[in-house]
């Protein structure tokens, strides 16, 4: 594998990461992933190593060179030509360019400064760029500038250009897109983390589902991982606390912390299992006294150890 991103956690503190990334690119390939703004921003930090994540692997293989399309960094008052010029002899790279201009549908804005182009003409300049640096993995970032059905077309020549030679396209988006419908695999990131589209076996999903089961009277209600707030371990049995209300359930506290683990679920206490997302504060009574204050302000504090809080800071890169 050219690109390896194998169970990928990245927590910030106070707001919302990503978590169970796994995806694999190479070069001839089309990956699209479907995210938000803030998760498409993280996931470019990651693959790009701006950031480390907090846990999992990122891996590469030898030789292979990742570029963003759509970079910053361009003086704005260069003309178009005057930047392709000026990468390719970064580059080393004796390009014709005319013929770059042609693939790459930059005809029209070849002697225009770079703060007139459009956000898709940017986004068409980025990827040139990026196919001049002699990357053989490019990363499509807000490909939806392409809005019209002649931008689309436009894409998906350029996307079936790079496959034809042999370089990979990983295609970030967050509204539906109308390009490279056929593509070797393409994900949506969810609150329950990254699924994979058009791949669903309806078997799989019926025993599959990462629902928590609890008991109120003669029902039994599940709950998503991302709506507990934490879990308690108390008089031999094990309490679920959702939005101020508690819920018994069957599971044991070391079966809970396996299995929501890739939830983002923290085990700051033995009689404690806690969803990092739902934590407001963190307070310091003493040397040896901490406890952890969460959104929903119907709770108590909860107890963590300072062995636990070292853990938790370098989880939340405190």
């Amino acid at each position: 594998m050219d690109v390896t991103v194998n169970n990928v956690y990245k927590y910030y503190a106070y707001n919302q990461g990503v978590f169970n990334l796994n995806f694999n690119i190479n070069r001839g390939e089309v990956i699209k992933i479907k995210c938000n703004y803030k998760e498409r921003e993280t996931i470019l930090n990651l693959i790009y190593g701006i950031e480390k994540p907090t846990n999992g692997e990122i891996s590469y293989s030898e030789n292979i060179k990742l570029k963003i399309a759509f970079p910053s960094g361009y003086d704005k008052n260069l003309k178009v030509i005057e930047i392709l010029k000026f990468y390719a002899n970064m580059s080393n790279n004796n390009v014709q360019f005319d013929k770059i201009v042609e693939n790459f549908g930059l005809n029209g804005v070849i002697d225009i400064k770079k703060s007139k182009l459009d956000k898709f003409e940017n986004l068409l300049l980025g990827i040139s760029v990026a196919y001049i640096q002699k990357a053989n993995i490019i990363v499509i970032n807000e490909p939806e500038y392409a809005k019209g059905f002649n931008e689309n077309k436009v894409l998906n020549r350029i996307i079936k250009l790079l496959i034809n030679e042999n370089i990979g396209v990983l295609i970030l988006y967050t509204s539906n897109l109308e390009i490279a419908d056929k593509c070797d695999k393409s994900y949506y990131l969810s609150e329950d983390g990254m699924q994979e589209i058009g791949n669903i076996n309806k078997e799989k999903v019926i025993y599959n589902l990462e629902k928590i089961p609890v008991k109120k009277e003669d029902k039994i209600l599940l709950f998503n991982p991302s709506e507990i707030d934490f879990i308690e371990a108390l008089n031999n049995k094990t309490s679920i606390n959702i939005n101020g209300e508690v819920y018994i359930c069957n599971f044991t506290m070391n079966y809970l912390e396996e299995r929501l683990h890739k939830f983002g679920f923290f085990r700051s206490h033995r009689s404690f299992l806690i969803n990092l997302q739902k934590i407001k504060e963190i307070i310091v009574w003493s040397k040896n006294s901490y406890s952890l204050i969460l959104e929903n302000k119907t709770y108590n504090e909860i107890p963590i150890s300072k062995a636990k809080l070292d853990q938790l800071k370098k989880l939340i890169d405190f």
